[in-house]
């Protein structure tokens, strides 16, 4: 097992508040299992596989033959760390991966959106210049920098189709948010069929609020040379956002605003209700903190990274 310097691998979530889920939340499939037919045990067929939601154990019609429970049992592809040339770290399918299988859940510390903010600021004081942050909801993200699953290390790949109908680049990999016992989960499924041996790649789909972007190393002959086909910055002003154009095309420059977010956005920005809306800050300057009373939500954390041998 390789592991990279300062890192713990983790296969679920450190929560820092466990969120129980009530009896009466628990959402029930009318899935009945049949020997002859094994996708009846809580196949894709299944109302809650349908809504993105894990069944409950002791609560399913389909008891220990259940196979919506992907998520609390780690059951996870098999895939491979290997260092990439020229781009870090990266993770291959260790065998070969069917469409829409789920491949292995992306985990870390769950903390709030003011702990995220702070623990980037800190990583960048120290050196760090990957953050592995992104966003769980409105009000908590996911830290996965010191502790995380293998999922960290899946690269970028991008798909955009310009005005002459070229494929730039495609992933083969996507992130969907799942319910799991009353909490989301994220999750990095198989967009296709994926041979052993394939690096796997999602589209980070960065939308940039402001600051230098960061350069794409994903090697495709028509990629544009940095993370994100789009973007776009705001700057502070009078109390509000004022939306600017970040990128001029073709020298591919931009202005440099107070505050530098790179945020990024995974799966179909259509389907938001079942695909995680993802996010890697790096703060250069502070920034107003936001008022607790109008956000409705605080930090559940202010100790300093953990930092382990």
């Amino acid at each position: 097992m390789v592991k990279t310097k300062k890192y713990n691998e983790r296969k679920s979530c450190s929560l820092l508040l466990h969120v129980k889920q009530k009896e009466e939340d628990i959402a029930i499939c009318e899935c009945k299992y049949n020997v002859s037919d094994l996708d009846s045990a809580c196949g894709d067929r299944c109302l809650n596989v349908l809504t993105s939601s894990e069944c409950t154990p002791g609560y399913c019609p389909c008891g220990v033959f259940c196979k919506n429970q992907r998520f609390r049992k780690c059951e996870y592809a098999k895939t491979k760390l290997f260092k990439t040339e020229g781009r870090g770290w990266g993770l291959l399918a260790d065998e070969n991966i069917k469409a829409g299988q789920f491949i292995i859940e992306y985990c870390g510390e769950v903390i709030s959106w003011k702990e995220a903010k702070r623990r980037s600021q800190a990583y960048e004081t120290q050196g760090l210049k990957d953050a592995f942050i992104i966003c769980l909801n409105a009000a908590e993200s996911i830290d996965a920098t010191r502790k995380g699953s293998l999922g960290r290390f899946i690269n970028h790949s991008w798909f955009e189709i310009n005005l002459t109908c070229q494929v730039c680049s495609q992933p083969n990999c996507e992130t969907r948010k799942w319910n799991v016992l009353g909490e989301i989960r994220v999750g990095i499924f198989a967009k296709q069929d994926i041979p052993f041996g394939a690096e796997l790649a999602y589209d980070y789909n960065f939308e940039w609020f402001g600051g230098a972007k960061v350069r794409c190393l994903c090697g495709a002959a028509k990629c544009s040379g940095f993370l994100g086909a789009k973007s776009r910055g705001f700057q502070h002003q009078q109390n509000r956002p004022i939306s600017w154009k970040c990128r001029d095309s073709e020298t591919k420059t931009e202005t440099q605003p107070e505050t530098i977010h790179r945020i990024r956005r995974c799966g179909n920005k259509k389907k938001t209700s079942r695909h995680k809306r993802t996010a890697e800050l790096e703060t250069q300057q502070h920034k107003p903190e936001p008022d607790p009373k109008e956000t409705g939500h605080r930090s559940t954390n202010t100790d300093p990274p953990q930092q382990t041998g």
